[in-house]
């Protein structure tokens, strides 16, 4: 059994590498495809009030996680490129808040 210390970035982007040579890339875009859809639903149950939903959705969120982790690797996406966008991202989507904020200050 693989113990949490040694899953760290290299050992991790390897095991990644295995998993897209034994079963291939388009298997595993599949795979992304399925786990979006599952988290999509998950959160559909948690919005109709349906037990463990939060449980579901956690776990849901795990895979979608490793899917995009599987993304990565086969667009070798640097960890810098995704963090850039997320920041160009969050800083419009505060700035459109300001706006909004600033629109319903003035009625």
């Amino acid at each position: 059994m693989v113990g949490k210390q040694e899953v760290e970035r290299p050992f991790y982007k390897l095991f990644c590498w295995q998993i897209l040579e034994r079963l291939g890339e388009s298997s595993q875009l599949d795979m992304v495809v399925e786990e979006c859809l599952e988290l999509a639903l998950a959160v559909r149950h948690y919005e109709r009030r349906r037990p463990n939903a939060r449980k579901n959705i956690i776990e849901e969120m795990a895979d979608v996680s490793l899917a995009l982790d599987q993304l990565r690797e086969i667009f070798l996406v640097k960890d810098e490129e995704i963090e850039n966008i997320r920041r160009e991202k969050l800083i419009r989507l505060m700035t459109k808040l300001e706006m909004e904020m600033k629109d319903v200050s003035l009625l």
